[in-house]
């Protein structure tokens, strides 16, 4: 199906968002594959992608984003909620450890995909505190590599916030 979208003389090359609700590296994705098949298909057409992912199970494809970084048309998001790997099958259950993120946060960006981090949510007394170790973890995950800016999002207030620098922080005044 996606093939004979992008095929059609209607179709004007756009960024496709994988994962924009579900996480489209779901432990099912192992068996059934479709996420690599459907960036296959985007690889053929150089129809750029942007995933935004909490598994490590994304680095099986990275032959197929690399083929599209190539051409500028790939983007990996990893989100990274908490280190405490007690909390992680609480807070986020099927999703891989903060260590094998991390690990996918590293393989990407040494693949030369592009890569960014995004802390959401931060969750008020239990994953606040962490925020000042999850960026360094974070940007020395992605060190000498194309990591973008890691961003966040405030549980209670949907106040995100964006670092031009890491460790320096401003308030951006959207929704999340």
């Amino acid at each position: 199906m996606l093939r004979k979208e992008l095929a059609s003389t209607r179709w004007k090359p756009q960024v496709i968002a994988m994962s924009g609700v579900t996480d489209c590296y779901q432990p099912v994705e192992r068996r059934l594959k479709l996420t690599r098949r459907c960036l296959e298909v985007l690889a053929e057409f150089r129809n750029p992608v942007i995933i935004v992912t909490k598994n490590h199970l994304v680095t099986r494809d990275i032959d197929v984003l690399q083929e599209l970084a190539r051409h500028e048309a790939a983007a990996v998001f990893i989100s990274l909620t908490t280190l405490d790997a007690t909390l992680t099958p609480k807070l986020e259950p099927r999703a891989s450890l903060p260590k094998h993120r991390l690990a996918a946060i590293r393989a990407l960006s040494q693949a030369g995909i592009q890569t960014g981090v995004m802390m959401a949510p931060v969750i008020p007394a239990l994953t606040d505190h962490e925020m000042p170790e999850l960026i360094a973890t974070a940007v020395d995950a992605g060190r000498d590599a194309r990591v973008t800016s890691p961003s966040g999002c405030r549980l209670e207030s949907g106040r995100c916030l964006k670092t031009g620098w890491p460790g320096i922080f401003r308030i951006k005044k959207r929704k999340c």
